[in-house]
């Protein structure tokens, strides 16, 4: 996926929400390997094992209308097999972890049931808005179904691959 059609995700996921009322000032994306993202993940949260992605808000102290400062890690070994997994590209693989940092750096989590059904909520809306903006972005894979097998500090991650 171009770093044009990145930074549209971008700014379509954060549309409407509190945090960028202020606009952004920046906020990183880095794509790493499931060893590196298993470092951070060991660092930043204390579980040792890999995961998909992490979001890390740069800010301080967090106020509303604050611009978002943050990065956004992804691995990209689970982006191939998520994409796989859930049958989709992986271009949507990465948008959808991409939407779902974003997401956390504006204040969503997951945690409880309802906390979950509305972040899930908020990134199926960012993908789908997102999808008239960038052709081909929830294009379906053809892969089969596999089996299922940074400064700052770190909000969350987005599933356990």
């Amino acid at each position: 996926m171009a770093k044009a059609a990145l930074r549209k995700l971008a700014t379509i996921a954060l549309a409407g929400h509190d945090a960028v009322d202020g606009g952004y000032e920046q906020v990183g994306i880095a794509l790493v390997t499931d060893a590196e993202m298993r470092r951070l993940n060991a660092a930043y949260r204390r579980i040792d094992r890999t995961t998909d992605v992490l979001s890390f808000d740069l800010r301080p102290v967090r106020s509303p209308g604050e611009p978002l400062a943050g990065e956004i890690v992804i691995s990209t070994d689970r982006v191939v097999v998520q994409s796989r997994r859930y049958r989709v590209t992986q271009a949507h693989e990465l948008a959808r972890l991409l939407v779902h940092g974003l997401l956390h750096l504006a204040g969503h989590d997951h945690q409880a049931a309802g906390e979950r059904a509305r972040m899930r909520a908020a990134e199926r809306g960012a993908l789908q808005a997102a999808a008239g903006a960038i052709p081909g972005l929830l294009a379906r894979g053809t892969a089969p179904r596999k089996a299922a097998g940074v400064p700052g500090r770190a909000v969350r991650s987005s599933r356990r691959a």
